[in-house]
């Protein structure tokens, strides 16, 4: 039995059900003082955000029979015998709940209406609303997209109220790991599941089930404790879904791409992330690089400084988010023994902050180089060569302290690759362990 508590997380989702489980229990009431109660309730969001959950707390809470109904199979003649005979019960028995999993499949949508679907949804309005005043059946529809149904089932009086269950955020997450690791029972206060939620942002509630449950039975097989490193392993199987392949030339380079800027940041501004590596799609690992590029609209530039971030920045954290930027362009020269085109991107975006920082004054007013059309400031070449030669002097500056700072950490980086390799990613908790057990940290 279901109930209320068993909703870890989601607390504004919660309240709405909340008032519609009270509408029910005061169903008589209301009856008596001629209010109408609605009719239905739509609950949209992905497979795994718990929508069925939702649907059977309700039930139990109002301590209604519940009748469950799955969409996809009720085509044709069949399915609108089962749903009138369906609601010939629920009606008999009122109040009670009738719960329409795949509720798109059954009744159709914009992309998808047959004779079939559009059969349906006429039989379907008949029962919630029509000639035979009825009350007391709640009709909840489960879909992964509301906007999508036919406006008739969604009109007032009908199926009108909403509650949209999307991915939980980081506090709901917590909450649902708490739920399961309790069901589990494990010792909580050895684990440290901050990094954990934060690395699973897009898991929805029967992911976090399934890593748990998945993270307590290898735990079991090895005879151990459930770890952090448990909990780890099974949330790259869900991620990745279990699929090995082999390590790519560019797999590894973007591993050690990132890895640079990590080690760099690390060591000049303490500010670093989680790194994830997909063959996909090559992302950035730290949080000072992401934070400060952003997507363009224009086609011709995919990416750009983000401006808001840049104007933000002191004179030394732009020297410093320059050696970040210039650390994968290091790490080649020293790691492979020559320069490659694939950290150009990251140099145009060390030349344009350092661009933008002469042009704000941030190096003294004789390295500002902007032109003004209503002051008509002009320069003389000696002066515009004095400019550029600053420039040139701050990049190598950096690239120096860049090429030191991964001398000096190379055995780290080995460290962190084989692991981001072998997991193709790591939590910020990972990588702190990996940097505790070095003398350098």
């Amino acid at each position: 039995m279901y109930t209320l508590k068993d909703i870890a997380g989601y607390e504004q989702e919660k309240e709405k059900l909340k008032e519609i489980i009270e509408m029910f229990k005061n169903y008589h009431q209301y009856k008596k003082k001629g209010v109408t109660l609605s009719k239905g309730l739509i609950l949209s969001g992905q497979p795994g955000v718990g929508k069925t959950l939702f649907a059977r707390v309700l039930a139990n809470e109002i301590n209604a029979p519940f009748y469950y109904l799955d969409g996809s199979k009720m085509s044709g003649v069949f399915g609108i015998y089962k749903i009138n005979k369906m609601f010939k019960k629920a009606y008999k028995n009122a109040p009670a709940v009738i719960f329409i999993d795949e509720l798109n499949s059954f009744i159709g949508d914009d992309f998808y209406e047959t004779d079939t679907t559009q059969k349906n949804l006429s039989a379907l309005l008949k029962l919630i609303d029509g000639i035979e005043k009825k009350e007391g059946v709640f009709v909840i529809g489960a879909t992964s997209d509301k906007e999508t149904l036919d406006r008739a089932i969604l009109r007032s009086g009908r199926m009108d109220k909403h509650i949209c269950i999307s991915n939980p955020n980081y506090e709901s997450r917590k909450a649902i790991f708490n739920y399961y690791l309790e069901k589990v029972e494990v010792e909580k206060q050895i684990l440290n599941i901050n990094e954990i939620i934060k690395s699973t942002n897009d898991f929805t509630p029967a992911d976090i089930k399934t890593l748990v449950n998945e993270a307590a039975l290898e735990a079991l097989y090895l005879e151990e404790e459930l770890t952090d490193e448990i909990l780890l392993s099974s949330m790259r199987k869900i991620k990745n879904q279990d699929i090995e392949r082999l390590v790519s030339d560019d797999f590894s380079y973007y591993a050690y791409h990132d890895l640079a800027h990590m080690i760099v940041s690390k060591t000049l501004t303490s500010k670093y992330d989680s790194i994830s590596i997909k063959y996909d799609d090559m992302l950035l690992g730290n949080s000072s690089i992401k934070y400060m590029i952003e997507e363009d609209d224009d086609d011709e530039d995919e990416y750009q400084l983000n401006n808001d971030f840049v104007k933000s920045l002191s004179k030394e954290d732009i020297l410093n988010y320059i050696t970040i930027l210039l650390a994968p362009k290091a790490l080649e020269e020293i790691k492979y023994k020559t320069n490659y085109m694939k950290s150009k991107d990251d140099i145009a975006y060390a030349i344009k902050l350092l661009y933008q920082a002469f042009d704000a004054g941030l190096f003294g007013f004789a390295y500002t180089t902007v032109y003004h059309y209503a002051y008509d400031f002009k320069f003389s070449h000696d002066n515009m060569k004095k400019v550029e030669d600053a420039k040139t002097e701050i990049l190598e500056k950096q690239y120096t302290l860049a090429l030191e700072i991964i001398k000096n950490n190379l055995d780290v980086i080995e460290k962190l690759y084989k692991k981001l390799i072998e997991t193709k990613s790591l939590s910020k908790m990972e990588i702190e362990q990996i940097l505790k057990n070095n003398d350098k940290y």
